[in-house]
């Protein structure tokens, strides 16, 4: 586990105030690759499969991946840096320690994880996975191919471009924070920091570490990691106007797929009860090629999921990303 020094913040790091209980935090800045790893995860499981150049020809490949290794679903679980954490590889600039160590990582059983960023229900499912990746061997090194897969992806543009922006992100930051600068000094306006539960939350530890993101563009990210709360951002301002264009184009593509009435019509079915494609086709008179081709746009937009029955596969429709569809969609429009 990555300690706090015992040294007076010799490294840059300055204390704030907990406004409740006027004790000091420990706030450092500190780059984190394996961060940018867990980040690109979240937007894969998202279905931003084209927000990282690199990914664009893979992105539908890793995330059908990520809801096989994953039997709760893939929901930005914080297994990754849990994970890089135990081994002390969570706060570097290379992710390669972590991803060679992640098969060493999983058999440690860790310290109690109290994961008070999390809600319960993200709780208990990282918990699950950490135990099947403590128990299966052969689930961790899964883990180790796939996410080794899309770094090497990510690693020249890191390399190339992420590294150096990261790095002079937090020079700024230590420097910001030496003049008394707080967290939500340094953070957007939209990130999940502000919540009131998790700005407590940053109290409550007695280390905060803040991570500027190279390939973040908007939000962020706040994980308790039990030794410390890491709270990740934007390396760079937002460019609003680009950023909103962008927003658009990305709903345009998602919603393109319900574009088709058949398609409208399949998913409402599915919605209600689990089907195959033949039970379909049987349905709704088609032959079963139509459906098959219905089905993977469907599923391509992340709006399907698929489970062995036998020998058959049934699709069902994951009602939590359909309301993130329409969430996003009531957020891209009406967004002043």
């Amino acid at each position: 586990m990555v300690i706090a020094s015992e040294s007076r913040y010799s490294d840059g790091a300055m204390p704030f105030e907990d406004a409740e209980q006027l004790r000091p935090v420990r706030l450092d800045v500190r780059p984190s690759a394996v961060l940018e790893l867990t980040w690109v995860l979240h937007l894969l499981e998202r279905g931003h499969l084209d927000a990282i150049d690199a990914l664009r020809d893979h992105g539908e490949r890793f995330r059908r991946e990520l809801t096989d290794i994953y039997e709760d679903g893939y929901e930005c679980l914080p297994d990754v840096s849990i994970l890089a954490e135990r081994i002390g590889a969570l706060l570097t600039e290379d992710a390669d320690e972590f991803l060679r160590g992640i098969e060493r990582a999983a058999r440690l059983d860790g310290v109690s994880l109290d994961l008070l960023s999390e809600a319960p229900d993200v709780r208990e499912a990282t918990l699950r996975h950490l135990a099947r990746l403590r128990e299966d061997p052969a689930l961790a090194r899964r883990c180790a191919a796939l996410f080794s897969d899309i770094w090497e992806l990510l690693r020249p543009e890191w390399e190339r471009t992420g590294l150096d922006a990261v790095r002079r992100a937090s020079a700024e930051w230590s420097a910001r924070i030496r003049g008394g600068a707080g967290p939500m000094d340094l953070l957007p306006s939209k990130h999940v920091a502000r919540r009131a539960e998790q700005e407590r939350l940053l109290s409550m530890r007695r280390r905060v570490v803040l991570t500027p993101m190279y390939f973040c563009r908007e939000g962020g990210s706040i994980i308790d990691v039990g030794t410390f709360v890491h709270v990740g951002g934007p390396a760079r301002p937002p460019d609003t106007d680009s950023a909103r264009r962008k927003e658009a184009e990305h709903l345009a593509t998602r919603l393109k797929v319900l574009a088709d009435g058949t398609r409208v019509a399949l998913l409402r079915d599915l919605a209600a009860e689990p089907a195959s494609v033949m039970d379909l086709s049987r349905r709704f008179k088609l032959a079963q090629p139509t459906v098959s081709n219905h089905i993977r746009l469907l599923r391509d937009a992340g709006l399907l999921e698929a489970r062995k029955d036998g020998a058959r596969v049934l699709y069902r429709v994951p009602r939590d990303q359909l309301d993130r569809l329409l969430d996003d969609a009531r957020s891209v429009l009406l967004q002043s």
